[in-house]
């Protein structure tokens, strides 16, 4: 049944609709703190958000930058010993000013 779906043209249905595969690379800004890099680069040859794009691009990829070492610091924590509750998070992203600028410049490198 998948290989008839894929056949089809029903290929974001089928579990061989995926490339399966991305691209990444890891740079190091000119903020950086030390000698590794801090910024994570990925493609993915797919938009992996799958929204509805018209007929016309249908070579959409998309990319990610990920800042590998913030200076916003969150947590995660049990909100109850039950396992279906839900963990209490807080996630303060880009709370430091200083987070955002590695990610600026990496922008500014891939266009």
């Amino acid at each position: 049944e998948e290989g008839a779906m894929y056949a089809a043209g029903h290929r974001s249905n089928s579990s061989l609709g995926s490339p399966g595969m991305s691209v990444g690379a890891f740079l190091r800004s000119p903020y950086a703190k030390g000698p590794e890099p801090d910024l994570q680069l990925t493609v993915h040859p797919w938009d992996k958000f799958s929204r509805p794009w018209s007929k016309r691009l249908v070579g959409v990829a998309s990319m990610e930058i990920a800042n590998n070492h913030p200076a916003s610091r969150g947590w995660v924590e049990l909100r109850s010993s039950r396992f279906t509750d839900p963990p209490l998070f807080a996630g303060p992203y880009l709370r430091d000013a200083n987070d955002s600028r590695p990610l600026q410049w990496a922008m500014r490198q891939v266009r």
